[in-house]
């Protein structure tokens, strides 16, 4: 965010039932996840425990695009068993200067 906090959800899929789904990207850039932790620009962490509540469901967070100054995402394969592997492309040899 633009103070230098992170805004995280370790793992998405225990809330791809929930109203929403596992998050929501804004046309505009905003975005709303399942927060499940927080981490300060200081490195200090805090976990949100009480995402889950019984009789006042679960807690979405909405983040408006001007707080937003990076999201970073991990994709994971449905079935690991069947993700390709992805090598690393090669770098093509710098050209060499003529004078």
């Amino acid at each position: 965010m633009d103070d230098g906090t992170w805004l995280n959800c370790a793992d998405l899929r225990p809330f791809t039932k929930d109203p929403f789904g596992p998050c929501t990207l804004g046309m505009n850039g905003d975005i709303a996840l399942y927060v499940t932790d927080e981490e300060d620009p200081q490195g200090n962490v805090m976990i949100n425990a009480a995402i889950r509540h019984e009789t006042e469901g679960v807690r979405i967070t909405y983040i408006p695009a001007v707080r937003i100054r990076r999201i970073s995402m991990r994709h994971v394969a449905a079935n690991p068993a069947q993700a390709a592997v992805v090598a690393e492309p090669e770098l093509a040899p710098a050209p060499v200067a003529s004078e």
